[in-house]
């Protein structure tokens, strides 16, 4: 079979006129008929573009004989298909050979979790605190001026080291620990269906609890404003700076450890292979309690070295704006973009 006898068979299958195929193809009426009555051959580029038209192989056209269709069609138009095939065969011969968790491991894994929690929630409070006594002995500098300057920054900066060490060697013997099921769970895994179901119910019987525990924390937070508020009219620079690092380190502990334990109920059922993207709520609950913290942890010091006596008041206000802008920014930000990935996820299909 020539080429011309194999345009007319290939148009055919389409169920396609001579002006059809020329339009698809950009070109005239009278060069398809030229092509199918073997009068002109078509060039290169046009060979390639019949090809891909018609979903077959260049060798098809160019090679005369009865070479069988279907088979250029599975060199071409099914390659793909046929090769996303044998991707899944792969994969789920790959998931036949994956380590069966049962319930007695998961429940080993969600124990180590929250005896982590409480190693976590504790680094995070000595974390969060060692900047306390280097503004407390700032504080105590500023307001007595005969106080020895070597004395103020040697003690606070000791304690600052010391309490950052103590929580980074609490994290990093904690991770040592427990480092052989942690890796255990980090590979891919298969789950029984009742071990599955179980940690189900676990998830969602601590839920209520994580959601109590963290509207508590945040509650804490709320509150302890009019604590500081009040003694920092009275000027009582040392209380407030202690009882805002202390606040924060309390509400962010409590919040580090429920989440260190829902997120193992979490881990569990995305078996080691789920998406670990943030968010938009992880995202602003994290700047939120960043923001925050530098609020309560600087404004002792701000009042204190501007005078503000009688305007103190004024600057939660400012605060609050500030933090209620960037939060719907932020929020209308990721909203925005994630309707534009949307739409083009849309178009790609």
């Amino acid at each position: 079979m020539i080429l011309a006898d194999k345009l007319i068979k290939l148009r055919k299958m389409k169920g396609l006129s001579q002006e059809e195929l020329a339009e698809k193809l950009g070109v005239t009426r009278q060069a398809v008929s030229r092509w199918e009555g073997a009068q002109t051959y078509p060039d290169l580029q046009k060979i390639v573009s019949i090809s891909e038209f018609y979903n077959v192989s260049t060798d098809y056209l160019l090679k005369d004989g009865e070479e069988d269709i279907q088979k250029s069609f599975k060199e071409s138009r099914f390659a793909e298909a046929y090769s996303d095939l044998a991707k899944q065969n792969n994969n789920a011969s790959e998931s036949c050979n994956l380590r069966l968790v049962d319930q007695s491991e998961a429940k080993e894994f969600v124990s180590v979790k929250k005896h982590m929690a409480v190693r976590y929630s504790f680094a995070c409070v000595l974390f969060i605190l060692s900047v306390l006594p280097a503004t407390i002995m700032a504080l105590i500098k500023l307001a007595f001026k005969q106080f020895n300057s070597a004395i103020a920054l040697s003690v606070g900066g000791i304690m600052f080291v010391a309490m950052i060490a103590l929580g980074c060697f609490i994290l990093v013997k904690s991770s040592k620990k427990h480092v052989e099921i942690l890796s255990r769970f980090n590979a891919p895994f298969e789950l029984d269906y009742q071990t599955e179901r179980n940690v189900t119910i676990w998830k969602l019987t601590y839920f209520p609890h994580y959601r109590s525990l963290i509207v508590a924390a945040t509650l804490l937070v709320l509150i302890m404003i009019i604590p500081v508020l009040y003694l920092s009219f009275r000027t009582n620079w040392i209380a407030v700076a202690s009882l805002s690092f202390i606040t924060i380190a309390c509400a962010s502990a409590i919040c580090v450890y429920v989440r260190t334990i829902y997120n193992s109920y979490v881990k569990i059922l995305k078996k080691g292979v789920g998406n670990n993207k943030k968010s938009v709520w992880d995202v602003v609950a994290f700047l939120s309690a960043v923001y925050w913290l530098y609020v309560m942890s600087t404004y002792p010091l701000f009042v204190y070295l501007t005078d503000m006596a009688d305007k103190r008041w004024i600057l939660f206000i400012i605060y609050a704006a500030i933090y209620i802008v960037a939060m719907v920014s932020l929020l209308v930000f990721l909203k925005v973009r994630k309707i534009k990935n949307i739409k083009a996820q849309q178009i790609t299909d």
